[in-house]
């Protein structure tokens, strides 16, 4: 095909979509296939307002992008700030919450630390149980210690919405479309709220399994993608164009996908294509024709002279295009993306700071820190919140922490009448300060220098909702990926396509033959990696010793 006919097909695919009747859709859609563009033109042939749209997905990163580009046009959550949503618009669904409740994502630590206290034993996992929609009495101490404390977090968010669905609540929310984005990453507790709201609702489903992640981090499960794939109530689409990546990532990642079938892995995978678009990657390609794979002599863990990973980043980093940077930086994403195990975040972190460059990581999860200062923030505003004393003593535990906190279990009283007033004069005291602090600073906003490139490291997981103009893939040994070279996973094979597709520009994988003093071998997908369009770079003494 020439370019004007990929234009022609891609402009197909999107009609035969938007023209169907079906109520229910579902689209498998890769990485890079424009789904935010696609989204964005399907409000636009349904036409309305933007209330009579909703977009839900799962990934803050994916929210911020999504709001960015579609926030005029539609309404757009986290399912969990979806679920927030509803709690906070129809009392029936709280299960106990009273109007102001406080969403607070750390409640879950507090409420682990009430029952290790008033049960003297380990907690249960708390999000496991509720995301496996288990009715369990340890749920029931979780809700009633929420109530005490008339606060949420993530998935208890959700888990209150379900359990009022299924006592026989309605949801009353009705919408001209529901998009769902990222499918394949929502676990049974969300699907089961999810298919209760868009009964009034025609809905849009997109997902792509090749993307599931996140089935150890959160119990999600790329097979309720399957089972809407194979239900008559969903009509099903493709969108098959990566918009994306180069063609040489394009060429190793279907390699990829077709020796994991021949070798038994993703055997239950929706077949779909992932094809290589000229008209809006053929520049690219051009300029950036193979994946490459450089191999290190040496790796250490600790700053050293043969940080090799940290220095040759760098040194690639200082190649960059200015026009590449400038583009990163207008349109929003990373110019560098770093992917690879955490503890390489420090080391090659510690090269790019030496040669000058900024950085920031990526977590995959939120943190669920409890921080003193919300406490204060929380009092400061109410004197008498049982959350705001509870974050207090769960940071201070004084003396007396481990004696009150059981009597506000077995009798619920207010936790500030339990306190000594000593102490609660004092901690009062202590935010007020807090509040008058904090009205006093004043925000220094730093001068960006725009034309260094913005770089970010993550994990594999992390790396899920971002891509950059350049992907360097670290720690590509069998220990790391895979964990075990006889015992790969799918969801190992998923990292792998995940983090090239990444890329925009230029994409290079490192590994290295020796790490910290002792001989590693190199990953098992490297014979699935090598051939055409790959291009093998050896860096050693030898090879620094030239360029210094």
């Amino acid at each position: 095909m020439d370019e004007k006919q990929y234009l022609v097909e891609l402009d197909r695919s999107k009609k035969k979509i938007l023209e169907s009747k079906a109520p229910r859709k579902l689209v498998v859609s890769g990485p890079g296939t424009g789904k935010t563009t696609f989204f964005g033109e399907a409000i636009s042939y349904y036409g309305g307002k933007k209330d009579d749209y909703l977009i839900l997905t799962f990934i803050n990163n994916l929210v911020d992008e999504l709001r960015r580009d579609l926030g005029d046009i539609a309404k757009i959550y986290t399912f969990h700030g979806f679920c927030h949503f509803l709690l906070r618009k129809d009392d029936n669904l709280r299960s106990g919450l009273r109007d102001g409740f406080k969403y607070y994502p750390p409640l879950i630590e507090l409420i682990k630390s009430d029952w290790k206290i008033f049960f003297q034993k380990e907690p249960p996992k708390f999000s496991k149980l509720m995301r496996n929609v288990t009715d369990t009495d340890e749920l029931k101490f979780f809700l009633v210690r929420g109530n005490y404390y008339n606060a949420v977090g993530y998935d208890d968010s959700v888990f209150r919405v379900y359990k009022s669905l299924s006592r026989g609540k309605i949801l009353k929310e009705e919408y001209k479309l529901i998009i769902v984005d990222e499918y394949q990453d929502f676990n049974l507790l969300e699907t089961s709220v999810l298919l209760r709201a868009i009964e009034l609702s025609s809905a849009l489903f997109v997902g792509d399994d090749d993307q599931a992640l996140y089935c150890e981090l959160r119990e999600s499960n790329p097979k309720f993608l399957r089972q809407l794939f194979n239900e008559e109530d969903f009509e099903n689409f493709e969108l098959p164009f990566c918009l994306r990546c180069p063609s040489a990532v394009i060429t190793v990642f279907n390699r990829i996908v077709r020796i994991a079938k021949e070798n038994g892995f993703l055997s239950e995978r929706i077949d779909k294509r992932f094809i290589f678009f000229p008209p809006f990657k053929g520049e690219d390609s051009k300029n950036y024709p193979i994946v490459r794979l450089v191999l290190s002599s040496v790796q250490k863990k600790t700053p050293a002279s043969n940080n090799y990973f940290g220095r040759y980043i760098a040194q690639e980093v200082k190649k960059i295009p200015d026009k590449e940077i400038k583009q990163s930086r207008e349109e929003q994403f990373p110019t560098v993306l770093i992917i690879g195990p955490r503890y390489y975040f420090e080391i090659i972190g510690e090269e790019l700071k030496r040669e000058g460059y900024d950085y920031k990581t990526r977590e995959e999860e939120p943190s669920l820190r409890v921080n003193i200062d919300e406490g204060f923030r929380i009092l400061s505003e109410d004197r008498c919140s049982n959350l705001g004393w509870r974050i207090v003593l769960e940071k201070t535990k004084p003396a007396f922490y481990s004696e009150i906190i059981p009597t506000s279990v077995s009798k619920e009283k207010k936790l500030v009448s339990l306190i000594p007033k000593k102490f609660v004069k004092k901690l009062l005291a202590d935010a007020k300060s807090f509040k008058e602090k904090k009205q006093e600073i004043i925000e220094v906003v730093e001068e960006i220098d725009r034309t260094k490139p913005t770089i970010q490291l993550t994990t594999f997981e992390g790396a899920k909702g971002l891509s950059a103009q350049h992907v360097f893939i670290v720690g590509f040994q069998n220990g790391i990926l895979p964990k075990k070279s006889d015992a790969i996973s799918d969801i190992e094979v998923c990292k792998l396509l995940v983090a090239l597709t990444r890329t925009r520009k230029q994409c290079t994988i490192l590994v290295t033959k020796n790490f910290c003093g002792k001989w590693v071998d190199a990953s098992e997908f490297m014979g699935w990696v090598e051939g055409e369009y790959v291009q093998k770079r050896e860096i050693d003494k030898t090879y620094w010793n030239t360029r210094t």
